[in-house]
C-alpha cells in the first residue's frame, strides 16, 4: 500500500505520513475527463510561443476557472439522509424563530 510524507506550514509546521488516496491509481470518470482537458489546454498554451512559466500557470487558471467536470465521488446513501435530515431541522427551527420575532 503506498504511503506519502506530508509536509505543512500551517497553522504549525508539522509532517506526517498518510495513505495515498485511492484516486491516484484509480481516478475517477470525471478526474480523467478534467486531466485530458487540463492537458489540451496545455498543449494550446505551448503554440503561443515562450511564455514565462507564470504567466502560462496564470493563464490556465483562468481557462480552468469555473470548469465543473461532475462529482468526484458519490456520497454514500447514510450521507444522503444525513443530509435531507439536517436541511428538516433547519427549516423547523427557521419556522420557530420567525413565529418568535
Amino acid at each position: 500500500m503506498p504511503y506519502q510524507i506530508v509536509y505543512r506550514k500551517k497553522p504549525r509546521e508539522t509532517t506526517y505520513i498518510r495513505k495515498l488516496p485511492e484516486t491516484v491509481e484509480k481516478p475517477t470518470k470525471f478526474q480523467i475527463l478534467e486531466r485530458i482537458h487540463f492537458g489540451q489546454l496545455s498543449s494550446m498554451l505551448k503554440e503561443f510561443g515562450k511564455l514565462h512559466p507564470i504567466e502560462r500557470a496564470t493563464i490556465l487558471g483562468e481557462l480552468m476557472k469555473g470548469k465543473y467536470f461532475g462529482r468526484t465521488v458519490k456520497p454514500k446513501k447514510w450521507q444522503i439522509e444525513y443530509q435531507k435530515e439536517l436541511e428538516k431541522i433547519i427549516k423547523e427551527a427557521e419556522k420557530l424563530l420567525a413565529k418568535k420575532i
